[in-house]
């Protein structure tokens, strides 16, 4: 299950919009399914980067798969031009972290992925 999760302190953010366009992008960037991708955007008005409340983005990426290494530089570079074209904030003010999730420790239904 790959999820992207999306803290930004800019206020007026369509968060379901953003939502659903980052789960399209996803889905063909991780080569996953999108019915299995999981997307939530939250605006987070304490939210600075180097010490400054401008415009910024911080985006948490896992996946069982698809990830690490070289993998990162298209997912990188397509997220973060989504990000930066829909929120209105300079590239250089989003800040991606790409996990690699391991099978036992995601579970959905009550179950994990093992």
């Amino acid at each position: 299950m790959p999820i992207i999760e999306v803290s930004t302190n800019v206020k007026n953010t369509d968060s379901k919009s953003l939502s659903l366009k980052l789960a399209t992008l996803g889905s063909q960037l991780l080569s996953k399914p999108i019915n299995y991708m999981l997307v939530n955007v939250t605006i987070q008005e304490g939210l600075t980067l180097g010490g400054a409340d401008k415009p910024a983005a911080l985006v948490h990426v896992g996946s069982m798969g698809n990830v690490g290494g070289s993998l990162n530089i298209p997912i990188v570079a397509g997220i973060n031009e989504l990000v930066s074209r829909e929120l209105n904030v300079d590239g250089e003010r989003i800040v991606i972290v790409i996990k690699e999730l391991q099978q036992s420790d995601v579970a959905e239904n009550g179950k994990t992925f093992a």
